[in-house]
């Protein structure tokens, strides 16, 4: 054999390899591999070993492009044990031979063997300092931890990429911002998500020709976002211009197909189910006709395609589509058990709508089998996967208990509780960020309701107390449990000797993240322009940190550990024993089907269970928004006593037979909304004047609490804010009163509500608030009682948090603007900004007090002005009571199983006992006034917060003013 070598044969493989190269470079996967494989031949008749292998990796690279994803892992393998033998060293190649080994595992959901791929090449890269690499291997990394549910560290990994391509400019943000957008997406932090995706497309669009696909993408994520905020013209634009641009550049793929099921979505969110049906089937119809093969697409699409008839309770058509993609299964070559595990369980819960309730069951079992299968398979924590699996199991059993009578189904649903609350527990001890719990108690709301709906029918068997108890616990466990353990935390770590640098360095982390938060809601506002990336990076850092510290003071501190997790609820000999005999306790529970109500008194437990009208929500939409804020009589007098029928007449004769005054109401779900004290407890007239209604204020007073246990808690937290001296802090801003000057007569303008949405920087004022804070602290200094009111700029974030921290304070009381935004879950007071001219009102002259305008706000040292929700929690307060005179601050959105993400729950935390607050927009006038007489009851009358509020209310009630003016207000506490 002649081994002399052809120089000529090299030079030829040379050029093949460069011609390749460059087609390699342009991504045109259908003419290089031809290429590489000649050139290849000659390199390996010549034992260039580093090309050859280089061509090899080409090929294999372009084998995982056309999804023969086996075929290219078999021959990355074949490729690393050739170079192990032939060149050992790392190099670039070494690297990039992981690199394609860990996408080639991602893409068949093989994730902890693509985690293990991307570890390596991270390694290699690093060694070379090979920058572009190392910002492939932490995309890589990120993407495994984005598809196993680890979403905070997957964008530290993004954001590491990130630092790395902005120091050495390499073209890769736009798929970084794109990432990121989907991993924020899936944290539910929507303001983010869309604000990545609007980067992501900015940068695409600079190269439109090479990005147009996933530029479409984004178009069609966009649109998802605003569907999700009911923008349906918005997403239907956005849905459009995707297609627009799939369709000028001729390309026919999967994505066409994809949009016309979104823009079908859209019109059945709106009801035209004829135009979303032809959208669907032009969908099914496409993908058919240009990638009938594609049987990934027809599985997901399907199931999409189910639960959107599954949402619209079209039972049949469901069923029909589930069958579709389980069909649709069996031809997949990777993925069947996970895909077929969800659409067992899918199937099962239609079934089970269908009352098809055995074939369900069985349902159910193949679900679990699979998802053993697709556990094992992906390296992936499925303990919630499965945990939904046993709550629908337990879900079935109940209806067959309903349908049949039997006992045996019954026994086997309550025998499986154990088992699935331990489940929880185990998932729960994992959980540390406040908003990770309350998605996961969201998540567990339906087995809480269903245990409480089989222990009743036990409870009706038996009459046990025993059982009672458990129903009234498994009330309990499903109320701001979140809040609780995040309170609970503080005491644990106060008494578990920790360290007090450990615990400083908790305290500075949690700190850091209030800042962070302040700065991205402040852009989130439009407020100020913030450097976005280095913020949200920072708190993702600081969120896992804090997750690592907590875990490392676990370990190294096991009482630590058994004191944050002790969390004994209140039991209802507790509950009887501290309430005054005019007092009854109200639990209700919404399940799917029925409302529970525990009456407490003193003396005695009552327990009734009404159907839950399947219109309870619209019922108290239309009560709200039309009947009290809308002021339409007809529509007041008729629901204010439809709802008083569904929700107090059912306990009526027994708060009769005890001789209750007070009402303690522990709320759930949508009555968190809801002033009960604005019900009538008659049929009404419609001409009926406002003063002669039955309001059920008029027989009691009322005030509320999130659970039984956390009151519990509370009182035994702050037993001695009770007994604090007599002194009140005031705070109104007041705002720029030259957009409102006085009128004529003399008298204040009654325009401004006290809510703002911040767009601009001019504020409506609030006159009355002045006189509010005045007319309170005069009161006060009458009793010989200390007071500070602070006006205008005096009124600042800087000063409150100050004086509120500096020395304890029975009253605070706050009249300003509420800020409120619950797109982007945006929840604070606007406070006036600092401009280091703070005098307190007094004997002082006000010559420096200057109103709020944009005047002063140019000359604030600091601008930001807004107490967020979030930063609430940082304060240390020792408060027996603080009202928020204030437009929704008891606003919020609604976590199901945790309550309303309002102010009130960061002010419970940081140490006050009871808060007025309100549910609706507030006027300044008449807030003046109500609060005129609730502290006139407070300080002359009686010291009892409800019977002050509930005075306060019956004096505007004399005056004929519609609820819309008093029902607004509500207190949490006692």
């Amino acid at each position: 054999m002649n081994t002399t070598p052809d120089y000529k044969f090299l030079q030829k493989a040379d050029a093949l390899f460069a011609e390749g190269q460059a087609l390699f470079g342009a991504s045109t996967f259908n003419e290089y591999y031809d290429i590489f494989e000649r050139a290849a031949k000659i390199y390996l008749q010549f034992q260039d070993w580093e090309k050859y292998l280089q061509c090899r990796y080409k090929m294999a690279y372009w084998k995982m492009k056309k999804n023969r994803l086996d075929e290219s892992k078999k021959s990355v393998e074949e490729i690393l044990n050739l170079y192990q033998s032939k060149i050992g060293k790392d190099t670039q190649l070494k690297g990039d031979l992981y690199d394609l080994l860990s996408v080639i595992y991602f893409d068949q959901w093989k994730y902890q063997e693509s985690l293990e791929a991307s570890d390596l090449c991270l390694t290699i890269y690093t060694h070379l300092n090979h920058y572009k690499g190392i910002c492939s291997a932490h995309i890589g990394i990120g993407n495994v931890y984005n598809h196993t549910f680890r979403h905070r560290e997957a964008l530290q990994e993004y954001y590491k990429a990130l630092k790395i391509i902005k120091t050495h400019g390499f073209n890769e943000s736009g798929y970084i911002y794109y990432n990121m957008a989907v991993a924020y997406r899936q944290l539910e932090h929507l303001y983010l998500s869309q604000t990545y995706y609007q980067k992501a497309l900015f940068i695409f669009n600079k190269n439109f020709e090479q990005y147009f696909v996933i530029t479409a993408n984004i178009q069609i994520s966009l649109g998802e976002i605003a569907a999700l905020d009911k923008q349906y013209e918005l997403a239907k634009s956005l849905y459009q211009d995707a297609l627009d641009i799939l369709q000028k550049k001729e390309l026919i793929n999967s994505l066409t197909a994809i949009i016309f099921i979104h823009m079908g979505k859209i019109f059945a969110a709106q009801n035209n189910w004829k135009q979303a049906e032809d959208y669907f089937e032009k969908a099914i119809d496409f993908q058919q006709k240009h990638s009938p093969d594609d049987y990934e697409w027809f599985s997901l699409s399907y199931n999409i395609l189910a639960h959107l008839y599954i949402s619209h309770e079209k039972w049949s058509i469901a069923e029909a589509y589930l069958q579709k993609s389980l069909s649709a299964n069996e031809e997949l070559t990777f993925n069947q058990d996970m895909f077929k595990a969800k659409n067992y369980s899918d199937c099962a819960y239609v079934l089970q709508k269908q009352n098809k309730l055995e074939q369900a069951l069985s349902f159910i079992e193949k679900a679990v089998h699979h998802q053993k299968i697709a556990s094992s398979q992906q390296g992936a924590s499925s303990e919630q996967v499965f945990l939904n699996l046993e709550t629908q199991r337990i879900r079935i059993y109940f209806r067959l208990f309903q349908n049949t009578q039997s006992i045996d189904y019954l026994q086997i649903g309550l025998q499986t509780i154990p088992n699935i609350i331990r489940l929880i527990e185990d998932i729960r001890a994992n959980v540390f960020q406040e908003a990770d719990q309350i998605n996961f108690n969201e998540d567990i709301t339906d087995f809480y309701q269903l245990a409480t709906d089989l222990l009743y029918e036990q409870y009706l068997l038996q009459q046990t107390e025993k059982t009672l108890k458990e129903i009234f616990l498994f009330s309990e466990k499903n109320k701001v449990h979140s809040l609780l353990s995040t309170i609970k935390n503080v005491e644990a770590l106060q008494l578990a000797n920790i360290p007090k640098e450990e615990l400083r360095k908790l305290q500075q982390i949690q700190s850091e993240m209030s800042h962070c938060q302040t700065q991205l809601q402040e852009d989130g506002l439009n407020e100020t322009k913030v450097d976005l990336d280095k913020y949200a990076e920072e708190l993702v850092h600081l969120q896992i940190k804090y997750h690592q510290l907590t875990q490392e003071i676990e370990q190294n501190h096991p009482e630590y550990l058994t004191l944050k997790h002790q969390m004994p609820l209140v039991d209802l000999e507790d509950v009887q024993s501290q309430l005054p005999t005019s007092t009854a306790l109200i639990e209700y529970t919404l399940t799917n089907e029925f409302v529970y109500i525990f009456c407490i008194t003193s003396q005695q437990i009552y327990l009734e269970r009404i159907a839950l009208p399947t219109d309870i929500h619209s019922q108290i939409d239309t009560f709200i928004d039309e009947g009290i804020l809308g002021m339409n009589r007809k529509v007041y007098v008729q629901k204010a006593h439809q709802l008083h029928q569904i929700l107090i007449a059912p306990i009526k004769k027994k708060l009769d037979k005890n001789n209750i005054d007070s009402l303690l109401i522990i709320p759930d779900n949508r009555l968190l909304e809801l002033p009960f004290e604005v019900l009538l407890t008659q049929k009404t007239p419609f001409k009926t004047a406002y003063s002669k209604m039955t309001y059920l204020v008029n027989d009691c007073n009322i005030h509320y609490h999130y659970s039984a246990t956390l009151r519990h808690y509370q009182q035994h937290r702050n037993p001695h804010l009770k007994e604090l001296p007599n002194r009140f802090l005031g705070f109104a801003p007041v705002y720029d009163e030259q957009q409102f000057p006085a009128q004529a007569s003399g008298e204040l303008p009654v325009e401004a509500t006290r809510d703002v949405s911040i767009q601009g920087r001019n504020y409506k004022a609030l006159l009355y608030s002045e006189k509010e804070v005045k007319d309170i602290q005069e009161s006060f200094h009458k009793k010989g009682w200390e007071a500070e009111g602070f006006l205008r700029s005096n009124a600042n974030l800087e000063q409150f948090k100050e004086k509120v921290h500096r020395i304890p304070t029975k009253f605070i009381h706050i009249a300003a603007h509420g800020v409120s935004n619950q797109k982007k879950n945006i929840l604070g007071i606007l406070f006036s900004p600092n401009i280091g001219n703070n005098k307190v009102l007094g004997n002082e002259s006000l010559e420096n007090s200057f109103p709020f305008n944009v005047r002063q706000q140019n000359m604030a040292k600091d601008k930001n002005n807004i107490l967020y929700a979030h930063e609430v929690y940082q304060l240390k307060l020792q408060s027996d009571l603080v009202f928020l005179s204030c437009c929704e601050s008891g606003v919020g959105k609604i976590a199901i199983g945790e309550g309303i993400l309002s102010l009130n729950r960061g002010l419970l935390y940081a140490g006050v006992s009871n808060i007025v607050f309100t549910l609706f927009k507030i006027y300044d006038q008449t807030t003046a006034i109500f609060a005129h007489h609730f502290y006139d009851y407070l300080l002359n009358k009686e010291d009892n917060y409800s019977k002050a509020l509930q005075y306060a209310k019956l004096q505007l009630i004399a005056e004929d003013l519609p609820p819309r003016y008093w029902g607004g207000f509500l207190l949490l506490g006692d």
